[in-house]
């Protein structure tokens, strides 16, 4: 699971690994070098927290993780 945007997310992580998932990434979205990185490929399920990354940075998971049939 990669989680994108947020600072504390720690309580989305618990949620997450009761699901039975427990290899989780986490971007903040706040560094420049963000913005590049490529969804990591055992990513099964991306969670976007929205309020805390920009609009472009939103898309360009968004389609990425289309292009691979992640689920958002």
């Amino acid at each position: 699971v990669l989680i994108v945007g947020g600072d504390h997310v720690d309580g989305i992580k618990k949620i997450i690994a009761e699901f039975g998932h427990h290899q989780i990434a986490h971007w903040t979205g706040r560094k420049s070098g963000d913005h590049h990185k490529q969804i990591p490929q055992n990513t099964q399920l991306v969670v976007l927290v929205t309020s805390w990354i920009n609009h472009s940075f939103t898309y360009a998971i968004k389609r990425a993780a289309s292009k691979r049939q992640l689920k958002i």
